[in-house]
C-alpha cells in the first residue's frame, strides 16, 4: 500500500469517527430534556417490581403484566439498588444504552451494509432522533425495547466474523439478552436465515441447517413461555386482514413522512388522506421493485428484516413507537441503499449524494423539533403524577398509621383531557387508568414508591378486608376530599370503581400486576 493510500484511509477513518461522535452528540442534544422527566406511564410499576427481585428472585420466571421479560426486572433491580429514588440516574443509564445501540447500528451500516460514513450517519441519526421511536427514551420501562435491539443487532454483527469461541459466546449472550428483553426476539431464526442467504452468500441448504439451532432455541423458549405464562395478551391481536393492511400502509406512510404517525384508527387515517396513503404504497413498492431489479442483496436484506421486525406486533390494534424501533432502522437503511444505487445508475452519484444529505439534514431537523414536542407532552404527563403525589399526603399519613384508604374519582379528568386534546407532539398511547385519580398513574404504585423504603406498600385490593378500618376520599382536581361512602359503590352511581389500598409489609410484596 502506498503512503498516499494509507494517508487516505487514515483520513477516511478520522472522518468516520468524527461522524459517529457527531451522531451520538446529536442524540444527546435531542434527548437531553428527557433527563429531567420523572417516571411516566408504568415506570413506577416496573421499578417496584424490580425492587422486589432481590426479595423474590423466583419472580424472574413469573409473568408481570401478562408478560415474561426478566431483563426489565433486572434493569430496575440494579437501578433501584444503585440509585434509589434519583430518577435522573435511571434516565442517564437508559440514554447511555441508546448511545450503545447507536454505535452498534453504525457498525452494522458501515461493515455489513457498506454505507459510506455520511449515509451511515444520517441513517442512525434519523433513526434514533425520530418521533416514530422516541418513546424508548421518554418511557423508562421501554428500556426493554432498547435491550431487545441491542441483542438483535449484536447477533447480526457477531455472525459475520470468523466463528471463534469468544464470538460464539457473544452471539449466545446477545441472543439471551434479546430473549430476556421482549418476545419479539422470536424473529431471529428467520432473520439469520435471511442474513446467510442475502448477505453471506450461503446456499439455501446450508443456511437452513445453520438456522435450525435458532429455530430449536425459539421452540424451547415458546414451550417454556407457555408453561410459565401461557398466552395472556390475546386481547392485543383482534384485528382482521383489512385493519392489518391499513396499519401496514399507515406505518409505511409514517416512515416516509407522507402520513402522520397515529397510534390507532389506521383505516380512518387512510380515508382522510388518500393521496398520502397512495404515495406510501407507491414509494414502498418502488423501493422493493428497485432492490429486486438491481438484485441489491443488502437492500433486500434490510427490507426483509424490517418486515420481520414489524411482524410480531403488526396484527395488534395499536401502534406504539417502540414497536417501530427495529423496523424503522432497517427500513431507513434500505432506503439509503436504494438511493445510493440510484445515484450510481444515473451516473450522478456525487450530486445526488449531496442532495440526499441535504434532504436528510432537513428531515433530521424537522424530526428533532417533533421529538422535543413529544418531550413536552411527556413532561406535562409527568407533571400530573407529581401533582398527585403532593395532593396524596393525607393518604400517606393515614397509611403510615396502619389504616386502609378508599378513593373514588370525582371531577378530576381535566388535566389529562387537556393533554389529550391539545398535544404539542404526535398522538400517544398514554393508556389512561379509568379508576385512578386523574387517570394518569397507578395510585398504588405512586404511593408505594414513597413508602416501600419504610417497610410497607399500599396494595390495591378488590374489597376491604373484614374488620379493617378505612378512611374514604373523593379526588377532585387539586385535592383529596374526605368522604364517607360504601366500598361497594361509587358516589353518584358512576362507572368508576373505588380504589381500595391496604398497607402490606414490603417483604411479602410480589405483584403480578398493578390493577
Amino acid at each position: 500500500m502506498s503512503s498516499s493510500e494509507a494517508s487516505g484511509r487514515r483520513d477516511r477513518g478520522w472522518l468516520a469517527a468524527l461522524l459517529l461522535v457527531a451522531v451520538c452528540a446529536a442524540v444527546v442534544v435531542v434527548y437531553l430534556p428527557a433527563l429531567s422527566l420523572g417516571p411516566v406511564a408504568e415506570d413506577l410499576q416496573w421499578a417496584l417490581k424490580g425492587a422486589t427481585t432481590p426479595l423474590h428472585p423466583e419472580s424472574l420466571l413469573k409473568p408481570f403484566h401478562q408478560h415474561l421479560r426478566p431483563a426489565g426486572n433486572l434493569f430496575f433491580a440494579a437501578s433501584v439498588a444503585l440509585f434509589g429514588g434519583q430518577w435522573v440516574a435511571y434516565r442517564v443509564v437508559q440514554l447511555a444504552l441508546v448511545l450503545g445501540l447507536a454505535v452498534l447500528a453504525w457498525c452494522l451500516t458501515r461493515r455489513t451494509l457498506a454505507l459510506p460514513p455520511p449515509g451511515a450517519a444520517l441513517v442512525v441519526a434519523l433513526w434514533l432522533s425520530s418521533p416514530l421511536s422516541d418513546d424508548v427514551v421518554f418511557i423508562t420501562n421501554q428500556v426493554k425495547q432498547v435491550l431487545l435491539a441491542l441483542g438483535v443487532v449484536g447477533v447480526l454483527l457477531l455472525r459475520e466474523g470468523s466463528p471463534t469461541p469468544a464470538r460464539r459466546l457473544g452471539i449466545v449472550g446477545s441472543a439471551v439478552l434479546a430473549a430476556a428483553a421482549k418476545e419479539e426476539w422470536v424473529i431471529l431464526p428467520a432473520l439469520v436465515l435471511a442474513q446467510d442467504v442475502l448477505l453471506l452468500s450461503v446456499s439455501w441448504r446450508r443456511a437452513l441447517r445453520r438456522a435450525a439451532p435458532w429455530a430449536a432455541a425459539v421452540a424451547a423458549y415458546l414451550a417454556a413461555y407457555w408453561a410459565l405464562v401461557r398466552f395472556q395478551a390475546g386481547w392485543f391481536y383482534g384485528q382482521g386482514p383489512a385493519e392489518v393492511a391499513a396499519k401496514a400502509v399507515a406505518t409505511a406512510g409514517a416512515l416516509f413522512h407522507v402520513l402522520p404517525p397515529v397510534p390507532w384508527e389506521f383505516g380512518a387515517l387512510l380515508s382522510d388522506r388518500p393521496l398520502g396513503a397512495a404515495l406510501a404504497v407507491a414509494l414502498t413498492l418502488a423501493v422493493v421493485a428497485f432492490a429486486v431489479v438491481r438484485r441489491d442483496r443488502r437492500a433486500l436484506f434490510c427490507l426483509v428484516a424490517s418486515a420481520l421486525a414489524a411482524l410480531p406486533t403488526l396484527p395488534g390494534a395499536g401502534q406504539a413507537g417502540r414497536y417501530l424501533l427495529l423496523p424503522s432502522f432497517f427500513f431507513l437503511a434500505a432506503c439509503a441503499l436504494s438511493l445510493r444505487e440510484v445515484g450510481r445508475t444515473v451516473r450522478m452519484s456525487r450530486q445526488l449524494d449531496a442532495a440526499f444529505v441535504v434532504l436528510g439534514v432537513v428531515l433530521l431537523a424537522g424530526d428533532a423539533v417533533r421529538v422535543r414536542a413529544d418531550c413536552t407532552d411527556w413532561a406535562r404527563f409527568a407533571a400530573i403524577a407529581r401533582t398527585l403525589e403532593t395532593e396524596a399526603a393525607p393518604l400517606v399519613r393515614h397509611a403510615r398509621a396502619g389504616g386502609a384508604v378508599v378513593v373514588v374519582r370525582g371531577d378530576d379528568g381535566g388535566p389529562l383531557r387537556r393533554l389529550l386534546e391539545s398535544p404539542r407532539g404526535q398522538l400517544k398511547l398514554y393508556f389512561p387508568r379509568p379508576d385512578d385519580p386523574y387517570g394518569a398513574v397507578s395510585l398504588s404504585a405512586l404511593l408505594s414508591w414513597q413508602t416501600y423504603r419504610e417497610g410497607f406498600v399500599l396494595e390495591r385490593v378488590e374489597t376491604l378486608p373484614p374488620g379493617r378500618s378505612a378512611v374514604g376520599f373523593v379526588h377532585e382536581t387539586g385535592a383529596f376530599l374526605p368522604r364517607e361512602f360504601s366500598t361497594g359503590s361509587s358516589p353518584g352511581g358512576g362507572p368508576r370503581l373505588p380504589v381500595i389500598l391496604v398497607p402490606r409489609p414490603w417483604e411479602t410484596f410480589d405483584p403480578a400486576a398493578f390493577p
